[in-house]
């Protein structure tokens, strides 16, 4: 973090550990010169002045070598008598009187107390001066400090509280000046001889994280010191972290930071000059900071969580900041998390999932177990608990306990619940395992039902608070059974083997059992895996809840089919399967249940037969899908059934028909056809129901005509007769849309009633008169049909080589036969379906190869390349070397053809780039060939949705995520080819680049901290409203994720307060911009004047203020024990100095308003006087209300809190706020005599009206 413009970069790291109380300041020399007080070199030469000693020969080398130390004991020793060496020492005392003068001369030691007084009100200083400025500076600041001075020192654990002169504090008398260590005899004593020095810094240091300010590099207390720990080293003590604020001189960065890192020592530098000017101004800007609460936790995340996080903020830490600030064990900050308005966007649970811990993060949560695995990978989302939140290890247990949560994941969970309605949030579950935890699964459900019983009551209100929370917080009714799916358990993905395999292996060796029949649910159940959807290009994607989330439907248990087969082998199976019946159909209508449930298939269309092409085995039938294996089950168990109890068969089969899924009507017909059991009427009646319906449909086709072919000899003459008449009579009209002529439809139905009277005939049925004449007037018409030798006939859909209408087909396997598919295909076009893609996901180089012949014979099949690229690109396993051996090739295409599937390839770089073999000179040859390829972009959607969908956006991404893996710093200038490439993207002249250009907005705070002069002449200037268009875009990609950096915002502050002017050309980012204009305002940057900061305010649309009054609220809100410090310091001179005093504010101002009056606290009668002009009665202050009641505010201002409830309850629409009543009872307990005031009157007679 940056607190001073052109000042050092105080690592993140240091803050955080400073905000957690682990940092200990260990101050030198250098922090009193603005006292006037010298460094150790300069006091040791006006001491040889001053005692008036012409440094001989050995004196002058010490001095020369920066051996001060020793040059002191020289002096010391020129006489050898006490007195000699007391004169020294008092010469040494004179010479330490400070010059307070000056204004400045305690600001670093104001600032450092601050900054060393812990949350909990402890200090923790060290200096190695004997100067009495930190007294001075106490003073001052009107505090009481605590002193030890040398050799009387606290031992550096949790009780210290206090300020350490480790070296000695200037005595008021002589006789204490002997306790000053500042000779090498001292030295020795203190660390290497008596060790109390030695001893004292090696706990220190094991202890706290230290941070030494105003030292040199080669500085005798840091040689000492340095000695000591590597003493400690020696004897198994790991390294600690030590942190350093030192200057370099010009171009001398480099070798200065090498330098301090020589020493184990993170080096925080800053530039020379003035006299450590950046040095000082940090320190008091960061304590500043720190004293406001601007750097703690809530503060991190309020600032950091509104908007979207982008790429670049895992470079700039700003995503582990924000984890960092989540995880703090109080729960506190994700608590101000969880409550942010509108809440975090959902976007941030990625990075969030994505941000490792590892074993010492643990220890913040109280999880302290030196057997977990050093190498385990844990997130703030799934890591282990602290043992008083474990439940008790037993043999036996009754009831399911859990894991409790701590108060990070409970937050974190309602912070969640405000996204209920997004998908993501379910791919999220499906992600860590499927299976919520107990208390998430209570809190979803609870949301569901609450809102559910309020669409009841039609509370309209009620949705419309809702509404205003958060776009995401109503669950829509698609999402609902989405949740009803997750809820239910259909995703939880056990930890337990579910193969279908140990089954068959227990029934073989037991039989049917009670155990056996619970555990087919287990193993057969149904099971949902949710999953991205993926879309060719954005154009392409779905409208509705499947553009966002996809899914398959299956059984537990994989490879189902296999164990079948060696089920199928075991004798005593075909006579006992028909004891597990009812657990087949059972587990088959569960199925059926859930894809209606998620919309995949209703009472007339379950595509059942794409699945499953016939109930009867079949060659047609492939098993790609696990679960086609019920289907199976059910039939072989029937007809082991209809062998041992015909009437139950008959039952059973009936109950097939009755169910509401064409599956069932499928294996009803099956068993009519099987069977002669089932009763003809009973089958003449099913094909007779709902007009014939399912006697034409697709969904029956197959096993209708197998019926068919059976019914002549079981069906008496007057139910054939039946069945020839409704078979003449062909399809109804109705089914079929009115813009078909007659004609059309009557070519429509000759087909399908043509092959249900060839299969009556098939097998020795014969026709009436009226069926033969209908027949011979189709042929007549079609002389070429005639029925198959392979039943193909009899599926809709046939696997095999695509020359028949309407067919399913199945690549061949062998390369010379796919080839020829392959170029068939690009003539034919007959198919609706194949199996192209499962092929290329089982043999890459049979598809792969199969492709580059067929392109290099001249034949570009763009869809064929397009889905195979699909499946590779989602492929972990594939080899590298052979996807960039493939990649390479296809990028050999011609420019117009590489354009068809550019979006599929930019993915597919995109997800090549971050493995770590991927060369830089492969990445940057596939990202030049693809970025310059000739692309149409409709310059009226210039946004960053539009860019991250849209291959160039995608691969300026990329070229992004390559340059980050660089591990690019601070002014070190841009790599020189990533720099060429950027360059052509900024080129304002080529159209084409415009999206690239929006991605390169988003990510400039990165670049500006690289490369300031490339930032400044090739993006900056976008920012300045010269061009409209451009400069609408540059704005809202930067407000997609802005940050507050420093250096970076007063680089564009001048175009920063000009924006305000083009406000609405801010498109959706407009609230970003008031939002992040508020946060600003609120740091008090000295280079933004309070005048500039007010004219923003004024300019911007007043129903704006909205965003401006949240943002504080939350803020104010988040300030914890500094509210008070915050309140004076930044949101007071807010209100009073940048809030607009003429704006006309709307309800949902008002509101925000009022709840910050109520958020400062003790500051409540303050907020409220400045505030209260702005108020006004509303009709819903139902909110408020509630705030203010739980508040505690009531009984310390109990007319005041009269007052402003006055001021803000209106008459209400439907009811008086909930806690009205408790408010006015708690007024008129605290002061009885303001139950006849008129205001009092007022507000209680609303609560009796309503």
């Amino acid at each position: 973090m940056q607190f001073v413009k052109y000042g050092p970069n105080v690592p993140d790291k240091l803050i955080q550990a400073h905000e957690e109380g682990r940092v200990v300041f260990f101050c030198g020399a250098g922090i009193s010169f603005p006292a006037g007080l010298p460094g150790f070199g300069k006091l040791v030469n006006s001491l040889y002045s001053e005692m008036g000693v012409i440094p001989d020969d050995v004196q002058k080398q010490a001095l020369k070598n920066g051996q001060f130390d020793t040059a002191v004991s020289l002096l010391e020793s020129i006489k050898q008598t006490p007195e000699w060496r007391r004169d020294v020492r008092e010469k040494l005392s004179e010479l330490l009187k400070p010059d307070f003068s000056s204004p400045k001369s305690t600001q670093t030691h104001r600032s450092l107390l601050r900054l060393s007084t812990t949350n909990d009100k402890k200090m923790r200083l060290i200096t190695t001066n004997f100067d009495t400025v930190f007294q001075k500076a106490a003073e001052e600041e009107r505090i009481e400090i605590k002193e030890f001075s040398a050799p009387l020192l606290p031992v550096p654990k949790k009780r210290w509280d206090g300020l350490v002169y480790l070296h000695g504090l200037l005595p008021r008398d002589k006789n204490g000046l002997d306790h000053l260590v500042i000779s090498s005899g001292d030295f020795g004593l203190a660390y290497l001889t008596e060790r109390w020095a030695a001893r004292f810094v090696s706990e220190l240091f094991r202890t706290y994280t230290v941070c030494f300010i105003g030292y040199s590099l080669n500085d005798p207390v840091l040689r000492y010191m340095m000695d000591a720990l590597a003493a400690d080293k020696q004897l198994g003590e790991s390294p600690p972290e030590m942190y350093a604020f030192g200057n370099y001189k010009a171009n001398e960065y480099y070798k200065e930071e090498k330098s301090w890192r020589a020493k184990n020592v993170t080096p925080i530098l800053y530039k020379n000059h003035s006299r450590h000017y950046y040095l000082h101004e940090t320190l008091s800007k960061w304590a500043e900071t720190y004293r406001d609460g601007l750097s703690g936790k809530e503060q991190i995340v309020v600032t950091t969580a509104y908007t979207n996080p982008m790429q670049s903020d895992v470079q700039n830490d700003y995503a582990k900041r924000l984890a960092w600030a989540l995880s703090d064990p109080s729960g506190i900050p994700a608590k101000t998390f969880s409550k942010l308005s509108p809440p975090a966007p959902i976007s941030w649970l990625k990075v969030l999932e994505r941000a490792n811990l590892n074993i010492e993060d643990l220890s913040r949560y109280g999880v302290i177990d030196k057997s977990l695995d050093e190498e385990g990978s844990y997130s703030i989302f799934n890591r282990p608990a602290k043992s008083s939140l474990t439940p008790n290890m037993t043999i036996a247990k009754s009831g399911y306990h859990e894991t409790s949560w701590d108060e990070v994941m409970e937050n974190l969970a309602k912070w969640l619940l405000q996204h209920i309605n997004n998908p993501e949030l379910i791919l999220f579950v499906s992600r860590q395992g499927g299976r919520l935890d107990q208390q998430m699964k209570w809190l979803i459900s609870s949301e569901i039902r609450q809102q559910d019983e309020k669409r009841k009551e039609r509370d309209t209100e009620y949705f419309r608070r809702l509404s205003l929370q958060s776009s995401d917080r109503i669950v829509s009714s698609k999402m609902k059974s989405l949740w009803s799916i997750v809820l239910a358990g259909y995703t939880e993905q056990s930890g337990i083997a579910t193969d279908f395999y140990s089954w068959v292996q227990d029934y073989k060796l037991l039989g049917v059992t009670v155990g056996l029949k619970k555990s087919l649910r287990r193993v057969l159940g149904p099971f949902v895996s949710f999953k991205e959807p993926f879309n060719f290009n954005k154009s392409d994607a779905e409208s509705g809840i499947k553009g966002r989330i996809d899914w398959d439907v299956d059984v537990a248990s994989s490879f189902a089919h296999s164990a079948m087969d060696s089920l199928n082998k075991d004798e005593s199976w075909h006579d006992h399967s028909y004891e597990l019946i009812q657990e087949f159909v059972g587990l088959l209508v569960e199925l059926m249940e859930v894809k209606s449930t998620l919309g995949d298939i209703n009472p007339k269309a379950d595509y059942s037969y794409i699945s499953r092409p016939s109930i009867k085995a079949h060659p047609q039938n492939n098993d790609y899908k696990s679960w086609t294996v019920l289907v199976d089950l059910v039939r072989d168990s029937w007809l082991s059934l209809v062998n041992q109890d015909e009437s139950f068969a008959i039952s059973l089969a009936e109950q097939f028909w009755s169910q509401p899924y064409p599956i069932f009507k499928r294996i009803a017909l099956f068993c009519a056809s099987e069977s002669s059991a089932i009763p003809v009427d009973k089958v003449v009646s099913w094909l007779k129901q709902d007009d014939t319906y399912w006697l034409w449909n697709v969904s029956t086709h197959r096993e209708v005509l197998q019926l068919l072919r059976t019914l002549h000899r079981t069906a008496s003459n007057e139910q054939y007769e039946e069945i020839l008449q409704i078979t003449i009579n062909g399809p109804r009209r109705e089914w079929y849309t009115e813009e078909l002529s007659d004609e059309e439809f009557e070519g429509l139905c000759n087909r399908p009633i043509w092959l249900r009277l060839k299969k009556l005939q098939q097998d020795g049925g014969a026709l009436n008169d009226e069926a033969t004449q209908t027949l011979a007037d189709i042929e007549n018409i079609n002389q070429k049909w005639k029925l198959s030798n392979d039943d193909r006939d009899e599926f809709p859909f046939w696997t095999g080589r695509g020359d028949e209408p309407k067919s399913i087909v199945s690549a061949p396997k062998e390369k010379l036969g796919l080839i020829e598919w392959l170029k068939e295909e690009q003539v034919d076009h007959f198919w609706t379906e194949d199996d192209w893609s499962t092929l290329c996901r089982d043999d890459f180089e049979l598809t792969s190869s199969a492709l580059k012949e067929t392109a290099a014979s001249g034949m570009w099949l763009s869809e064929r390349w397009r889905q195979g690229i699909q499946v590779w690109s989602e492929a972990e396993d594939l080899d590298l070397e052979k996807q960039i051996g493939l990649f390479k090739f296809v990028l050999k295409a011609p420019d117009e053809k590489l354009v068809e599937i550019a979006w599929s390839l930019s993915r597919w770089l995109k997800k090549l780039q971050p493995r770590d073999t991927f060369t830089d000179n492969d990445f940057l040859y596939f990202y030049d060939r693809l970025l310059n390829l000739p692309y149409e972009i409709d310059n009226g959607a210039v946004t960053i949705n539009t860019a991250i969908n849209h291959p160039v956006g995608m691969l300026v991404e990329s070229l992004f995520s390559w340059w980050y893996t660089k591990k690019p710093y601070d002014d070190e200038g841009l790599d020189e080819e990533f720099q060429n490439r950027l360059e052509v993207v900024c080129d304002l002249a080529i159209d084409k680049f415009s999206l690239g250009r929006v991605i390169v907005c988003s990510n400039v705070l990165s670049i500006y901290r690289v490369d300031q002069a490339w930032a400044r002449e090739h993006i900056i200037s976008w920012l300045s409203w010269d061009d409209i268009n451009t400069s609408s875009m540059a704005w809202q990609s930067l407000l997609w994720s802005p940050r507050l950096h420093k250096g970076f915002i007063y680089e564009i502050r001048d175009y920063l307060i000009n924006t305000a002017k083009y406000y609405d050309y801010l498109g959706e980012l407009k609230s970003q911009y008031v939002t992040f204009m508020t946060h600003l305002s609120l740091q008090g940057y000295s280079e933004f004047k309070v005048g500039e900061l007010a004219k923003v305010f004024n300019t911007i649309p007043n129903e704006s203020l909205y965003h401006a009054a949240s943002a504080l609220k939350d803020i104010l809100s988040s300030s914890g024990e500094k509210v008070n410090e915050f309140w004076q310091n930044r949101a007071k001179p807010f209100l009073t100095k940048v809030w607009p005093k003429q704006a006309k504010v709307d309800d949902n101002t008002v509101t925000q308003l009022a709840l910050i009056c109520i958020a400062a606290k003790e500051n409540f009668n303050e907020a409220y006087k400045i505030i209260r002009h702005n108020l006004k009665r509303q009709s819903d202050a139902e909110y408020i209300t509630r705030t203010l009641e739980h508040s505690g505010l009531i009984e310390i201002y109990p007319q005041l809190a009269l007052d402003f409830l006055d001021s803000v309850i209106g008459e209400p629409k439907y009811y008086s706020p909930t806690k009205l009543v408790s408010c006015l009872d708690k007024i008129a307990g605290e002061e009885p005599e303001v139950i006849n005031t008129p205001e009092f009157i007022r507000l209680k007679t609303i609560t009796n009206k309503f």
